[in-house]
């Protein structure tokens, strides 16, 4: 559980990502998160009754595949612009920094593999056709 934006900061700080969280919205802070790894991957969820902001630097050895479901949209933005619901997003593999914030109520899932697994795994499959449009892509 966590109770304020610095918690959820510090926690993601010890993972690997340098950003800060600001809660957007009044009201107290009231939210969970869930972690679990299993070979390379990790899972990550993050549950929040109030709106966050998250900026910082994006870590260059992960590449992040993330969704966020809420119905209340008002708040659920990446880089400024409104994410649609049921969106994946969050992918790109040369963002230089972290910038979204979320609505009252989100629910957060992402998905963190090394970037040199991801890249190579996505190479096998597509040559550069899947790599190139990740590259250019969130």
């Amino acid at each position: 559980m966590f109770y304020s934006a610095s918690e959820l900061s510090e926690f993601l700080r010890r993972i690997g990502f340098n950003v800060d969280v600001t809660q957007i919205t009044s009201g107290k802070l009231l939210g969970s998160i869930k972690i679990a790894s299993s070979c390379n991957l990790s899972f990550l969820s993050i549950d929040t009754n109030q709106g966050l902001q998250f900026h910082g630097e994006y870590n260059p050895k992960l590449t992040t595949i993330a969704m966020e479901t809420c119905a209340n949209r008002e708040f659920s933005m990446i880089q400024g612009e409104n994410l649609p619901q049921k969106c994946i997003a969050g992918y790109g593999t040369n963002k230089g920094s972290v910038f979204y914030s979320v609505s009252p109520g989100s629910s957060m899932s992402f998905i963190l593999a090394p970037s040199i697994l991801f890249q190579g795994m996505m190479h096998q499959i597509s040559g550069d056709r899947i790599l190139n449009t990740i590259h250019n892509s969130n």
